[in-house]
């Protein structure tokens, strides 16, 4: 999901969740939650639980359709409460390279340093999620990473890929340790989504990501397991 601003450019806006349910709805409000496309989600969490990516009034995530944004509202207070542990974030819901508001590719680097010791697209297909890897050279690794986790096709390096590579060496160096930084290729170019530090929470790998991942990160960061 293309949902948040560009890098280092537009921080995203992080609301109250009586703004978010209240002042944000109001009739003549000018804020993100007025515009066609936007995303609502809570600051922490896995596998966009919680998520709302709203086009008009649909929800791409779930394929549900509201019948306007009082409807959206009393999704979102059904779904998280009044009272909740994190607050959430109100984002822009950026469009695909060609223009299209669909969930598209997501490019997710696994970074140790300044070094990509690989690269996950995920997108959604029938509101399931499939994955592939690839190398820093956008060459396909043979062996998958995921155990029980659909497979994708192989897709076509992107354009920009050199500019998405430098944009997560740059943050990924900042970080200090082993870090997954989540990239976003939209009509206004590449955007940031997110670190994990502990990616899907433990989703079981494979013998092969376990033993290549471990060994990258003993090449490369040893001081920092």
């Amino acid at each position: 999901m293309a949902l948040l601003q560009p890098v280092a450019t537009l921080p995203s806006e992080q609301m109250e969740f009586a703004r978010v349910c209240q002042a944000s709805w109001s009739a003549g409000s000018r804020t993100l939650l007025d515009g066609a496309y936007f995303a609502i989600r809570p600051v922490w969490g896995t596998g966009s639980q919680g998520t709302y990516v709203i086009t008009g009034t649909k929800n791409l995530l779930k394929n549900e359709c509201y019948s306007d944004r009082q409807a959206i509202k009393r999704a979102v207070l059904r779904e998280h409460g009044r009272w909740r542990l994190f607050p959430l974030l109100a984002e822009e819901f950026m469009v695909n390279t060609n223009g299209e508001p669909v969930c598209g590719i997501e490019y997710k680097f696994f970074m140790f340093g300044h070094h990509i010791a690989a690269i996950m697209t995920s997108r959604r297909v029938e509101n399931k999620k499939v994955f592939w890897f690839y190398n820093d050279k956008w060459e396909p690794f043979v062996h998958p990473f995921f155990f029980e986790i659909g497979q994708d096709e192989i897709t076509s390096c992107p354009d920009n890929f050199e500019e998405m590579k430098a944009i997560a060496i740059r943050l990924a160096t900042a970080f200090g340790t082993f870090v997954r930084v989540d990239l976003y290729n939209t009509s206004k170019g590449v955007f940031f989504g997110e670190f994990a530090s502990v990616p899907g929470h433990g989703i079981p790998h494979t013998d092969f990501a376990n033993e290549y991942l471990g060994k990258t990160w003993e090449t490369y960061m040893p001081d920092a397991i």
